[in-house]
């Protein structure tokens, strides 16, 4: 962060907001998937029977809907949610 801040609440709050964006960027998950149409960008993804790491609460950011020669599919672009 290089900006100035005029108090110690101004600058807190900033540096949580940071702190946020910088772990949800720290995982990203990218899964191709058998078509669903109740997914969409901003929705909980909870996953599991994957592996360590992945397993858990993801929050979808990019939502792709297709029809193919393979069928009814979806990509699924997440992040972890920030912390409450």
């Amino acid at each position: 962060m290089t900006h100035t801040f005029p108090d110690k609440a101004s600058a807190e709050v900033a540096a949580k907001a940071e702190l946020r964006k910088s772990r949800r960027a720290e995982s990203k998950l990218n899964l191709s998937l058998p078509g669903t149409p109740d997914l969409a960008a901003e929705v909980e993804v909870i996953l599991s029977g994957f592996r360590d790491g992945v397993d858990g609460t993801w929050v979808a950011n990019r939502v792709r809907h297709s029809v193919d020669s393979g069928g009814y599919r979806r990509s699924v672009s997440a992040e972890v949610p920030p912390p409450d």
